[in-house]
């Protein structure tokens, strides 16, 4: 374990010198600051000498780190000599206090001084010892750790040694937590399996299962996967708090700690682990809408299908029979008869449009969009080229600038254009149709317009036409309401907005925004010289 050759003993019998000798000063400190909490009931002889000793401790603690800290070039049994001789004085200071304290204590308090002082040996054994040894074995007392009711939050400790357990044990119960301890990883498994607890302490040096193992066998198993654990160690060791975080630990405490520090980090744990749940709880509850969304998603295709079929059909019989009967009678019809026959068949094919346009809504906001690159150009020479009788019959100009590739779907934004520029012909004033189609590059989008010289929207309805069923001009003019609903479904689903800019009588600009991602520059198209030419019929 010693290298002979330069007297520089191992890194491990550094680190388990360090161990073996933080233990009994945590042993003091934590049994001294228990018994000082109760100070009221202390004689006040008592409570003086047991602050020297907690006062004493520290100071022996913090001598501990200063002096067997791993330096750059190690530590030699001259200063492990160095250190025993300093550390004497102040431990035979501590013996000198605790002796006559066990004498004149009373039975509520005899055992925690009793245990200050078997800590207080141990440190004696080894100022006493030889560079090769280590304290003897400590005396072990028969702690049976109560389990309280009502209290906030059960607690599991894990660690080899009883006094430790007995501290920790004390402080938690004082604290309000519920305590189960346990001096192996292997009845730290078993107690796991009995037993529900919210967070566990594991002592990192262990014999057998060590901290680290413990570790890895909760996270593995689902049942104590959740459970917070917190290591602890008497070694500030960096290395084995990486290594512990990175095996899922929750957090690291170097003893001896804090009471207010234990307390905190256990709240701080709790805390997350309740957060967590309630994560776990919302991402169920998420999959379950999801399961529930889909489902009446593939409802409302089938009711979509059917609205296309179903009814449909009943409509195309009563306009078909309507027309038949008006072509069997022939001149046997007067022009009265003639217009009241013209209803119902008017009726019947309004609402045929209804149920196509409300159709194609429900494919708007249940259809998964097929987002692909799209060239603009070839997409509105398609919607003019279907639009290509209403254009010609009411003389309409149309005009575009150049137009880039998007990303977006096909079909939708043909749907956008058709609606766009069929609406300013349908709503159009007395002047022939004067439509323009523009866009330019804004800020991680393209904004597109379609200008017309129509009739104009009043200000207080700008908001209103995109409303489903929305119409301005009642029967005046064909529609069913829901063109300008369908756009703006569609820009949802795009991640885009639409929106219109008028005044009645000087026309209408409608705006419409597509994110920009991956797009073909504008500067090409420019370059290109592609344009499609104006159409005037």
């Amino acid at each position: 374990m010693i290298d002979s050759a330069n007297q520089r003993p191992s890194r491990e019998f550094i680190a388990e010198l360090r161990h073996h000798l933080r233990t009994p000063l945590n042993h003091i400190i934590g049994y001294s600051e228990m018994l000082l909490e109760d100070e009221g009931i202390l004689p006040e002889q008592i409570a003086i000498k047991l602050r020297y000793i907690d006062s004493e401790a520290r100071s022996l603690l913090s001598l501990l780190h200063n002096m067997l800290t791993a330096s750059a070039n190690g530590i030699t049994l001259a200063d492990i000599d160095v250190f025993r001789r300093e550390m004497l004085p102040q431990v035979q200071n501590i013996a000198r206090m605790i002796g006559p304290l066990i004498e004149i204590a009373d039975e509520k308090i005899i055992l925690d001084l009793l245990r200050i002082a078997t800590a207080t040996a141990e440190l004696l054994d080894f100022g006493q010892k030889e560079s090769s040894g280590l304290p003897p074995g400590k005396l072990k007392l028969d702690i049976v750790t109560q389990r309280p009711t009502e209290l906030k939050a059960s607690i599991l400790i894990v660690d080899d040694d009883e006094i430790n357990r007995d501290i920790l044990s004390r402080q938690l119960q004082r604290l309000g937590f519920t305590v189960i301890a346990t001096a192996t990883g292997s009845e730290a498994l078993i107690s796991l399996r009995q037993s529900k607890f919210d967070v566990a302490l594991v002592d990192l040096m262990m014999p057998v299962m060590d901290g680290l193992e413990l570790l890895e066998i909760m996270k593995a198993d689902e049942a104590t996967r959740s459970i917070p654990v917190i290591m602890m160690s008497a070694l500030d060791d960096l290395d084995g708090v990486s290594r512990c975080m990175e095996r899922g630990a929750e957090d690291y405490l170097f003893k001896p700690f804090e009471p207010v520090l234990l307390s905190a980090r256990i709240s701080a744990a709790l805390e997350r682990s309740r957060l967590r749940a309630q994560e776990r709880e919302r991402t169920a509850e998420l999959e379950h809408i999801s399961q529930e969304l889909r489902r009446s998603n593939e409802d409302l295709k089938q009711f979509a299908y059917a609205a296309s079929h179903d009814l449909q059909t009943p409509l195309r019989t009563i306009t078909t029979h309507l027309q038949l009967l008006e072509r069997h009678m022939g001149d046997r019809l007067s022009p009265d008869d003639r217009e009241l026959l013209s209803y119902p068949v008017e009726a019947a094919m309004r609402m045929n449009q209804l149920i196509k346009d409300l159709l194609v809504y429900s494919q708007v906001s249940v259809r998964e969009s097929r987002v692909s690159p799209v060239s603009c150009e070839e997409v509105l020479n398609e919607t003019l080229a279907d639009l290509q009788g209403q254009i010609r019959e009411a003389q309409a100009t149309v005009t575009h600038a150049a137009l880039p590739t998007v990303m977006a779907d096909a079909v939708q934004l043909r749907q956008i254009f058709s609606n766009l520029i069929s609406n300013a012909i349908k709503y159009r004033s007395e002047a022939l149709p004067r439509i323009s189609v523009n866009v330019r590059e804004e800020f991680h989008q393209w904004h597109f317009t379609v200008s017309d010289n129509g009739l104009g929207i009043s200000p207080e309805y700008k908001d209103d036409i995109f409303k489903l069923f929305r119409r301005l001009h009642g029967q005046e003019r064909p529609g069913t309401g829901l063109g300008l609903a369908i756009c703006k479904r569609i820009m949802e689903r795009l991640g885009g907005d639409i929106w219109v800019e008028s005044e009645p009588g000087a026309g209408s600009t409608f705006h419409f925004t597509i994110p920009d991602s991956k797009l073909v520059p504008l500067a090409v198209l420019a370059m290109s010289g592609e344009r499609l030419p104006a159409l005037n019929h």
